[in-house]
């Protein structure tokens, strides 16, 4: 008798899980076992960028979904290895041992990804197969081509051509599969030790707390594009870290929001959604991009500072730019940055600071409960103008000016950065040097105007000379 095996990833959930789904009507059709199974890695992960953060809310996730299965009738069973490459030979044993000839799990895009499931592919046995499902992605990669038959490289185009596909086909995401076994008592997970996240924000992490968060935005989704900019507002869905872990997929979302909206390009929350998509679909076409490669590599010269100073000014929030400062003390205190932040506080670091990219990649990717690494990568080298569909190189952002837009009570500044809380709306954005100095503020580690000008002048000229030489 040949039995089942359910091979988690970052799809913590039980709900709208195809591969759980299959597994267990396999089992129930065969009247063979069925066995859930996650390879804990913290070592890979934190090799990937992850830090302690992401590492926690992992752990709570999996200790719901432990619940969740054994409430099914299913064991989760934790394989503790180093490595990914590790864990994969235990997965194989742990599957002889079983007599398991079926694994059924969600496809992943990623180098590591790959070679783990070529690993797989590699060592197990003729008779064991792997049943990857394409949940990930609203429509699997390879569908979504241009005319020309090649992989879409700017996001519009990308996004009408896949609500194109799924505006007809979408269908109600599967419910937590109900398939009369016993539940069982769970048993505790082995997974070592214990990272630290307190959550402050009480973001969403389990499948139900996320489930609930989705429900409560939608009455609030008419909202989005006139609040989602604005920090010190609760404008956004908070769901990131639910989407990063996959205790909420995505197709949970868009059914949700076609419940109460058309699925039309102009839904602001739906193209968020999307772009987390993008940058996954981008992933499964150019897995290089895990190992630090620019999408485009005509900026791959240009000449980052190597002060170390300024990075870790940065990193604390002592920039001396109250806007970006108050983003990265958010940052440091929660585990989460509000979205038009990131994209300020990144261009700072990226287009002021003149500050490798890769550097404030691996800093958000550490801090961040959300940690996913397509996300974190296409956002950080569209700041940069090194990644697909990305900003101009022209295109900076001034803080001063992101901060008299967004916050214009200075309400975000005052909470995060507290020492500047006495001033005036108007000055709080940018605190003359005695106003700073009396308050013990740092003064600004940089001129914005003349590093601005620096910038675009050596952007220019690495353009030029990368075009005469291509």
């Amino acid at each position: 008798m040949a039995n089942q095996l359910v091979w988690f990833r970052n799809d913590l959930r039980t709900c709208d899980h195809a591969p759980l789904s299959e597994a267990l009507v396999a089992a129930h059709q065969q009247n063979s076992t069925i066995t859930a199974a996650f390879i804990w890695s913290p070592e890979q992960l934190q090799q990937q960028g992850a830090g302690s953060p992401k590492l926690a809310a992992y752990q709570q996730a999996l200790d719901a979904l432990n619940d969740d299965l054994a409430a099914l009738g299913v064991e989760l069973q934790i394989i503790t290895a180093p490595s990914w490459q590790q864990g994969v030979t235990d997965l194989i044993e742990l599957c002889v041992r079983l007599d398991v000839d079926n694994i059924y799990c969600h496809y992943e895009p990623g180098w590591d990804e790959r070679l783990r499931d070529g690993q797989f592919h590699d060592q197990a046995p003729e008779q064991m197969h792997l049943h990857r499902a394409n949940d990930l992605y609203s429509a699997p990669p390879r569908q979504l081509l241009t005319l020309q038959g090649n992989f879409y490289k700017v996001f519009t185009p990308y996004k009408r051509n896949l609500l194109a596909q799924i505006i007809d086909t979408l269908v109600a995401p599967r419910p937590a599969p109900d398939n009369g076994l016993p539940a069982q008592a769970a048993k505790p997970l082995a997974l070592g030790e214990r990272f630290v996240w307190d959550n402050p924000m009480q973001l969403p992490v389990l499948e139900q707390q996320a489930h609930e968060r989705l429900e409560d935005f939608m009455d609030q989704m008419n909202d989005y594009s006139s609040l989602r900019d604005i920090p010190a507002r609760a404008g956004t869905s908070l769901l990131s870290t639910s989407l990063a872990l996959g205790t909420l997929s995505s197709r949970q979302v868009l059914w949700t929001i076609a419940q109460r909206q058309a699925l039309t390009s102009s839904n602001a929350f739906l193209s968020e959604i999307l772009w987390r998509e993008f940058y996954k679909y981008l992933l499964a076409w150019r897995p290089e991009l895990c190992l630090g490669k620019a999408f485009n590599p005509k900026w791959d010269q240009f000449p980052w500072q190597t002060d170390p100073s300024l990075l870790q000014r940065w990193q604390a929030g002592q920039t001396g730019v109250p806007l970006v400062d108050a983003a990265a003390r958010q940052l440091n205190q929660t585990g989460w940055m509000h979205n038009r932040l990131r994209m300020v506080s990144a261009m700072y670091l990226v287009k002021i600071l003149q500050v490798d990219w890769r550097h404030g990649e691996a800093w958000f990717a550490r801090q961040l409960a959300d940690f996913d690494f397509a996300a974190n990568n296409g956002g950080w080298q569209w700041v940069a103008s090194t990644g697909v569909d990305a900003t101009p190189y022209f295109r900076i952002f001034n803080p001063h000016e992101q901060s008299r837009r967004f916050d214009p009570d200075g309400d975000f500044i005052r909470k995060y950065v507290p020492e500047l809380a006495p001033l005036a709306n108007k000055a709080i954005h940018q605190p003359t040097p005695e106003l700073a100095l009396a308050l013990g503020y740092p003064l600004p580690v940089v001129d914005y105007k003349t590093s601005r000008a620096d910038t675009l002048v050596k952007f220019k000229k690495l353009g030029q000379d990368y075009d005469q030489h291509h």
